[in-house]
């Protein structure tokens, strides 16, 4: 005789009912059954459920009856928070609750500390998962009603601390990502394109760092998302990725052929397991079995791909296979090189570790050097190459600076490509030389600048260079020598200047203190880094001048790690890791080679790492490779390029001039083999700019600046696509080309002052 009124507005009344029915007939009956149920004598409760205030508004007058309980409203707050016990936010409406279907996910369900994380891994359970990857999976499979939920100010908070925390993203990044997703009405293809201009940009840098001169499609979402984690890119949806790496991978399979690159290189443009990209790199391995390096292998074992694990397994046992032998006799300079780069990796690797090394493979280099010194002279490695390159950039008019690190070996040349790298809108090229014998800086510092024996030379530096280089430093500003590093940073070169010299001394000063080779390399690291400081504010002091620059670094002498103490008697005056001496021993020395540096004196010179100096762990002196050979990098501006279309516009200078912030400058030239009117000059987006010429007759040229902005940060070498339309002969046509364009890096920080100084070079 019980009865319970519910209103149930939103459907959550999942209790046995009776449903009322918004029909005259179906009412009138319910109502009978109601007052029925009220006379008899039945406890059982009837339970009647409304599913509109309508409908119930026809039984109101139920309300207040003997054995008719009060009036039961469900509503989705009211029922979520008894279930989560907690006070519910205001922003969580009874709509929202509903739509996200937290009242049925929430039983049964114990998910993150806080009611917010519960919401929102109701929604799924990798939304806040720490690895990038699971939550962007779980961010693809979200319906409307997340969007709904993501727009909310606190849910984007929590979001942006997940961002900062689990993915490490900065401020700007998380930002950035985050405005990017709310409200976006499709989020797969937001990060198809993510992953797309990832592996695009990816790609873009390990050309530039290879040399390789092939260009991309312009990028159109800003630089900042593309260093969020590297999102998994499927080859149907690289679009032309896939070929430019074939294409990347046939020319450097080139270069590894002909010595002008190392097998190593190869690796860096395997940046996906995609198939067409697997198949022509076991193409080419099949012809030429030296692209297998132990960089590939382990760039195919982080791939999640079946094939790249088999690939980089079977490649790893022909890398086993190849150990490292002592030096024959009777070896090239090009097979020593070779050689060297292989060595250098694995005591490199034995130094970092504090092993001791065989000396069977120094000891080889040792002897292949003193019979070979001849064949060493002759070839392009030796250390009059140096100054004979010197000499050649200034015959071209370039702007030369020379810097000579002292102590740096080889065996470092990794860390000084890596601070290399990091200056941008310059070719690197990276070689290796024979330093001059022995290796001792009052030996070989002039002597490498110079391309002279130090003994030929005058005492004063300046003198020395400049009666080596006099034909190019006509007056007294043209060289330019800094001897220490700290005024190296205030340095700036001045219009006469055609020649400067920098000696960088700190790393050889360090030598003698660092106690293992590890913090000798802590040591080089930041040096480095100084140096390539003070070569980027040269290089913005050439752009300014407008001229060309070459950046030509190298050192006088390496370095070697000490393995024992000399037991012998002291056979001359001790320098460094050599006895100096005025002749000769009658007698050979085991354990020693003698060379002749004057007719007036000469070393006695140790073959293996054995030390003169009992306190010292590092030194110099010797006949090591990691002595002997030293790096020759060069860093150089780029040569225009001229590229024409088929109205015959020719961009006076594929670099572009930065005109103020995403903002840039073609000078072009268009040249009419026939009458034309209303030409229309228009880049396709993502670039933004359009010209117009009224006419040019038959055999006529016209210059003009082409402006153009875009949304996005573009930076290097990318492809542009431009549209000319014309008329002709009563006739419109269309032409579409593409040319590849540099876009430099803005040289100072863009603000309101800093934007007024630069403009004056515009």
């Amino acid at each position: 005789m019980t009865v319970l009124l519910v209103i149930d507005t939103f459907g959550i009344d999942s209790e046995q009912a009776i449903v009322a029915d918004n029909n005259f007939l179906a009412i009138d009956k319910l109502r009978q059954t109601i007052t029925q149920h009220l006379k008899d004598c039945d406890e059982e409760l009837l339970r009647v459920r409304f599913k509109s205030q309508a409908l119930y508004e026809r039984f109101k007058d139920f309300e207040g009856l003997d054995n008719v309980l009060p009036t039961l409203r469900l509503l989705p707050r009211l029922v979520y928070r008894d279930q989560v016990n907690e006070v519910l936010p205001d922003w969580l409406s009874n709509e929202m609750i509903i739509q996200l279907n937290l009242l049925s996910r929430h039983e049964g369900q114990v998910l993150g500390s806080t009611l917010l994380d519960n919401i929102i891994l109701t929604c799924g359970r990798d939304l806040l998962a720490k690895d990038y990857l699971d939550f962007t999976n779980a961010l693809i499979k979200q319906d409307n009603a997340f969007w709904k939920l993501l727009a909310v100010s606190e849910v984007k908070e929590r979001f942006y601390e997940h961002f900062r925390f689990s993915f490490d993203f900065s401020e700007e990044l998380a930002t950035a990502f985050l405005e990017k997703i709310v409200g976006n009405p499709s989020i797969d293809a937001f990060l198809d394109l993510l992953a797309y201009e990832q592996h695009q940009d990816l790609l873009r840098r390990k050309f530039a760092e290879l040399h390789l001169h092939i260009s991309l499609p312009p990028k159109s979402l800003p630089s900042i998302l593309l260093s969020a984690p590297l999102l998994e890119l499927m080859e149907e949806d690289a679009r032309e990725l896939p070929s430019k790496c074939i294409s990347a991978l046939e020319e450097l399979a080139r270069k590894v052929e002909k010595k002008q690159a190392k097998p190593s290189d190869v690796s860096d443009v395997i940046i996906a397991p995609w198939p067409t990209l697997l198949n022509k790199l076991v193409e080419l391995i099949k012809r030429n079995g030296i692209l297998i390096s132990t960089e590939l292998v382990e760039q195919l074992e982080c791939f999640n791909s079946k094939k790249a694990c088999q690939l980089a397994e079977a490649f790893k046992k022909q890398v086993d296979l190849t150990l490292l032998s002592p030096l024959s006799n009777d070896a090239t300079t090009d097979d020593v090189l070779r050689w060297s780069e292989r060595y250098f990796e694995l005591v490199r690797q034995q130094f970092l570790h504090k092993q001791a090394l065989n000396e069977t493979l120094n000891v080889s280099f040792s002897k292949w050097l003193v019979k070979q010194s001849a064949r060493v002279t002759r070839s392009g490695a030796d250390w009059r190459q140096f100054s004979k390159r010197v000499e050649s950039f200034l015959q071209q008019g370039y702007l030369v600076v020379v810097c000579v690190v002292d102590a740096l070996s080889a065996l470092n040349q990794d860390l000084l490509l890596e601070s290399a790298k990091q200056i941008e809108h310059l070719d690197l090229k990276s070689e290796i030389l024979f330093a001059p014998l022995p290796t001792l800086t009052e030996v070989g510092k002039m002597a490498i600048v110079t391309g002279k024996p130090s003994s030929q030379l005058p005492s004063d530096q300046e003198s020395a260079i400049r009666q080596s280089y006099q034909a190019y430093l006509p007056k007294e500003n043209s060289l330019k020598v800094i001897k220490s590093w700290k005024s190296s940073a205030s340095e700036h070169i001045v219009e006469e200047t055609n020649l400067v010299v920098f000696f960088e001394n700190r790393i050889d000063e360090r030598l003698h203190d660092c106690v293992d080779f590890s913090k000798h390399r802590k040591d080089v690291a930041p040096i480095l880094k100084q140096v390539m400081a003070s070569i980027d504010n040269w290089k913005k002091d050439a752009c300014y001048m407008n001229r060309e620059v070459a950046f030509l670094i190298t050192a006088d002498h390496g370095m070697t790690v000490v393995q024992a103490n000399y037991q012998g008697e002291v056979l001359g005056e001790v320098k460094e890791r050599v006895f100096k001496r005025k002749n000769m021993p009658n007698d050979d020395i085991e354990g020693f080679e003698f060379i002749q540096q004057d007719t007036n004196y000469g070393y006695l010179v140790p073959t293996a790492r054995v030390g003169l100096n009992d306190s010292a762990g590092l030194t110099h002196g010797g006949l090591t490779p990691e002595e002997v050979l030293v790096p020759f990098v060069t860093l150089t501006s780029r040569q225009p390029e001229a590229i024409t279309t088929p109205l015959e516009l020719t961009v006076l200078n594929n670099k572009c001039q930065r005109l103020g912030d995403k903002t840039w400058r073609l000078s072009v030239e268009l040249f009419a083999s026939v009458a034309v009117k209303n030409v229309e000059i228009k880049l396709e987006s993502p670039l933004n700019g359009e010209e117009s010429i009224m006419a040019l007759d038959v055999s006529s040229y016209q210059r003009l600046f082409l402006d153009f902005s875009s949304s996005s940060e573009q930076i290097g070498l990318t492809d542009i696509t431009i549209h000319l339309k014309y008329d002709r002969d009563g006739a419109h046509e269309i032409n579409t080309k593409q040319f590849s364009c540099v876009f430099p890096e803005s040289l100072i920080e863009k603000d309101a002052t800093t934007q007024g100084f630069e403009d004056m070079f515009n």
